[in-house]
């Protein structure tokens, strides 16, 4: 996988905020903002770690039905 596909326009921002923290203080409009773009990013996480815990129980059990088949041969 290309890591700029995971690469949202809300991790841009994030980014963008940081980085002008790090030159002053954020405003409270700013801060608001990344506590925004910091739940927006928690719930993709969750939602990447959920698909990659299914795709990988489909694995299991696929490689499970495929051991199976082959034992019996």
């Amino acid at each position: 996988m290309n890591n700029t596909q995971l690469v949202l326009p809300v991790h841009q921002r994030m980014a963008e905020l940081y980085t002008i923290n790090q030159l002053r203080q954020l405003t409270d409009e700013e801060l608001t903002e990344m506590a925004m773009c910091l739940k927006i990013n928690a719930k993709h996480c969750w939602e990447i770690a959920y698909y990659q815990n299914m795709a990988f129980m489909e694995h299991m059990v696929y490689n499970q039905d495929e051991w199976a088949s082959d034992k019996d041969n």
